[in-house]
């Protein structure tokens, strides 16, 4: 009797997959994917829209912490190797010295947007950097905010930007960033 009941048990069919077949499954659909992401990569349109927002928000945050710590935070926009960075400007010497100390308060990190090396931004880069001072400045491509939220040359640092305009651009189209330099507004065009 004890026979008969092995038997009928090997006899039953088992169905499901055997693990070797799980595991080919995994592994075309594995490949799959990656060969999808790869060629995934975002359109210019969505490509510039984020380097354009991540640009902007810089702006914003070094004009309103400057407002609301009462300290002198800036922005270096250097089109060359299409990189920003934030940084929080010492005026203990002459000429102050930007310190590029200054963490993005979501990420943690220093406060950098390289074009080149993020792959969000696609192939957007900084086209051309427009900058007017009241009278002659030294700063080149630096500007900071004062307490007040107002753009000024960090060489020296009584002289006003009258205007700030950086095109980022990628394929054939361009976007354009203003500074208001009096309200440290930014606009996008």
């Amino acid at each position: 009797m004890l026979d008969g009941t092995i038997m009928i048990q090997a006899q039953q069919k088992v169905h499901g997959f055997t693990l070797i077949e799980l595991l080919i499954v995994l592994v075309i659909i594995s490949i799959l994917s990656a060969a999808t992401l790869r060629i995934i990569r975002p359109s210019s349109t969505i490509a510039i829209s984020l380097a354009t927002e991540e640009v902007a928000n810089a702006f914003v945050y070094a004009a309103n912490e400057s407002y609301r710590q009462n300290k002198f935070l800036g922005v270096e926009v250097d089109t060359a190797n299409n990189r920003l960075r934030v940084f929080e400007l010492d005026t203990s010497g002459s000429p102050a010295t930007p310190l590029f100390t200054v963490y993005h308060p979501i990420t943690k990190k220093l406060y950098t947007i390289d074009l080149d090396e993020d792959e969000r931004f696609g192939h957007t880069t900084f086209n051309n950097l427009t900058l007017s001072f009241a009278t002659t400045c030294n700063g080149g491509n630096r500007i900071y905010f004062n307490s007040s939220g107002q753009a000024r040359c960090i060489d020296p640092l009584s002289v006003r930007v009258t205007q700030m305009v950086l095109d980022l651009s990628v394929d054939n189209q361009v976007v354009q960033i203003d500074l208001e330099p009096a309200t440290g507004k930014v606009s996008v065009q």
